[in-house]
């Protein structure tokens, strides 16, 4: 392959990447908008922007109106992944609340929604996860027109630092970890003490197979989803006597907006000594996207872990990667797992 394999070959193959990415892309954003939530028209309103005191979603309170649906919060809800979720589960009867960066960004989820019938159940929001005040005032924004009612929330927004080995420095882990990790963090601690109150409710995070496997030359990627599934692994001991309830949803791989939204050090050089691993890689992935999901099929988990009488801790959605996971954790050496990497690529080892 040569010097050839560098990295541009890396970013293209990670146009085509196992993991499932959830707009937008957020390094570069770190303002704090003023909450908004934009209701679609009703028979009796007018569509109309909120400020951070928003008039009342219901027409008569939760506790006077036996009707009122649940409520569902889902992060990142622009494209991909999170905009199928925020159909789905208007389609499931939630009242969903969906944050996108900006109310621009939302045209095409209002346009899906309008498409599915949904568009009363669905209502927009601006939140920007690596902000604590954005967040903070997002959900109290949100429960001040439902009177603290919050059933559901899916933690989806997130991007892929895509950096070779060595060439992701520490402000890269940083960055990509600020959204996948400590925007999930920031998101759950202003959620818990309404779920608390209630002793009920679903905290729902989108994951990978990244996260429980480390793919082949995507180390920045991978440590931000294994710390999520540390993170959750600990939250669902912790919440389940208070009737509060973790799950992930570990996507293989997906046909979505990826590339769009993955950054990478544009500086960033696949090594000389990893040019025949980084491009066996390539392969495999190449391979594997050919039996890729659709977001709409992986949406169907979520909807699953916010209606199962008992939600898993974890749903895996591709059949395709189950060996691989079976072999890791049935073998406390960490040898089968090894093994498993190296059948993934087998070029890189001949």
């Amino acid at each position: 392959m040569g010097s050839a394999w560098h990295h541009s070959n890396h970013q293209r193959f990670f146009s085509l990447s196992l993991v499932a990415l959830h707009p937008p892309p957020y390094p570069d954003v770190r303002s704090s908008p003023l909450p908004r939530i934009h209701h679609h028209p009703h028979p009796s309103r007018s569509t109309h922007l909120c400020p951070p005191s928003p008039s009342p979603l219901r027409r008569s309170p939760p506790h006077l109106d036996v009707m009122s649906p649940k409520v569902a919060l889902v992060t990142g809800t622009s494209s991909g992944i999170g905009l199928a979720t925020a159909v789905q589960l208007c389609k499931a009867g939630f009242a969903t609340y969906a944050t996108v960066l900006a109310l621009p960004q939302a045209a095409t989820l209002e346009a899906a929604a309008k498409a599915a019938g949904v568009s009363s159940l669905l209502h927009v929001m601006v939140m920007d996860v690596t902000s604590d005040e954005s967040v903070t005032s997002g959900v109290q924004a949100l429960l001040s027109e439902t009177d603290n009612a919050l059933d559901v929330v899916v933690a989806n927004a997130g991007y892929g630092d895509m950096s070779p080995p060595e060439a992701g420095g520490v402000d890269a882990y940083r960055s990509n970890l600020d959204v996948n990790l400590y925007g999930v963090v920031r998101l759950a601690n202003a959620v818990l003490p309404t779920m608390r109150a209630a002793r009920a409710g679903r905290f729902i995070v989108t994951s990978s197979i990244a996260g429980m496997v480390a793919l082949p030359m995507t180390p920045v990627y991978n440590v931000t989803k294994f710390a999520v599934e540390g993170y959750m692994e600990s939250m669902a001991a912790s919440y389940a006597p208070v009737g509060i309830h973790f799950t992930v949803v570990a996507p293989g791989p997906v046909h979505s907006d990826f590339s769009k939204n993955m950054t990478t050090d544009p500086e960033g050089v696949v090594p000389k000594e990893l040019e025949t691993v980084n491009a066996a890689t390539i392969d495999f992935i190449q391979a594997l996207m050919a039996d890729a999901q659709t977001t709409d099929e992986v949406a169907r988990y979520f909807v699953k872990a916010a209606t199962d009488e008992v939600p898993q801790l974890r749903y895996m959605t591709h059949e395709a990667c189950n060996k691989i996971m079976s072999a890791k954790y049935a073998d406390l050496t960490g040898e089968a797992t090894a093994k498993a990497l190296r059948e993934m690529i087998p070029g890189a080892y001949e």
